[in-house]
């Protein structure tokens, strides 16, 4: 479990600083206005934030198996 739970922490630290420093550069927002850069770069960095969680929620239900998805549909948490 342990290392299931540094993996996810130093995928999810890589991903979201990657996007906090480079962000602007990997959306082409060099020439937008500052405010306006600042804040699509933020909305992304929340939706990768969000993203990584959903991500990890599946990897948290059987963290000995390859397959995650395998049975996920009897699971009453979350199906729909």
């Amino acid at each position: 479990m342990w290392r299931n739970l540094l993996i996810q922490a130093l995928y999810q630290v890589t991903v979201l600083l990657i996007l906090n420093f480079r962000g602007e550069q990997i959306l082409h927002l060099e020439h937008d206005t500052r405010e306006h850069a600042v804040k699509v770069k933020n909305t992304l960095i929340f939706n990768a934030f969000v993203l990584c969680q959903v991500f990890n929620e599946f990897n948290a239900r059987k963290p000995d198996e390859i397959n995650v998805f395998r049975g996920v549909h009897k699971n009453c948490l979350l199906s729909f």
